[in-house]
């Protein structure tokens, strides 16, 4: 996946969230798969979710293992995505290894 589409998926989503008006984080969501183990949540949940993994991605990108990371502090998510980004952009070897919780990628 080249570098430009996360670029772009993260921008996007941060758009969306950005554009939860205040009475909408309480929105209960449906899962998204039936074997999703949160099952129904409120957007909240979600995003805070989605906080957590975006503040792993600078680490990741850097090559530590989730271990060597850390507990991401989890802030603004326009803060967390600009972070994200800026990390993305500066990788250089596409073909590095990502150490994920599910493994390595």
């Amino acid at each position: 996946m080249p570098i430009s589409t996360f670029l772009a998926a993260d921008r996007a989503i941060e758009r969306v969230i950005s554009s939860v008006p205040d009475d909408g984080w309480g929105v209960v969501l449906e899962p998204v798969f039936a074997s999703d183990p949160l099952g129904r949540r409120p957007l909240r949940e979600a995003v805070a979710h989605i906080a957590r993994d975006e503040a792993w991605v600078p680490s990741q990108l850097a090559g530590e293992t989730m271990a060597e990371a850390g507990e991401p502090e989890i802030g603004a998510f326009p803060d967390l995505a600009a972070r994200a980004r800026a990390a993305a952009e500066r990788v250089d070897d596409l073909a590095g290894t990502v150490h994920c919780s599910f493994g390595d990628c």
